[in-house]
């Protein structure tokens, strides 16, 4: 049976989870998040967190996930430790490269990686 397949994903916020997680959206992200972000987000933090998220993933069942969070190359490099490679669900992470075009400019996020090297080129 195939793994599932997690398409959006913000890894390291394992380390936020249950912060005021019961108000409206914009009121969480603005004035609990957001300032949480500010004051702990590191490439520590985003590794430790991403960890964590890909132990829970693949425990469900989860075998590639989409991460659109910061410190990627720490995420990445959570999702090639043994806790993943011992697995017989071999994760694999996969960065979207996101075009976003804003005011004729245009924004890129990470490029793209998986174990089998850069999806977009």
């Amino acid at each position: 049976m195939p793994g599932f397949v997690n398409s959006h994903t913000h890894a390291a916020m394992t380390c936020f989870r249950g912060i005021a997680d019961d108000l409206e959206l914009m009121d969480w992200l603005n004035n609990y998040i957001f300032p949480a972000e500010a004051k702990n987000v590191n490439k520590e933090l985003a590794y430790w967190g991403s960890l964590l998220a890909a132990a829970e993933m693949i425990k469900s069942g989860t075998t590639t996930f989409c991460d659109m969070y910061i410190f990627e190359d720490e995420t990445a490099h959570a999702a090639k430790t043994p806790v993943c490679a011992v697995s017989s669900a071999k994760c694999s992470l996969i960065f979207l490269r996101q075009t976003l075009k804003l005011r004729k400019k245009v924004l890129l996020t990470p490029a793209c990686l998986s174990k089998n090297g850069p999806m977009i080129r």
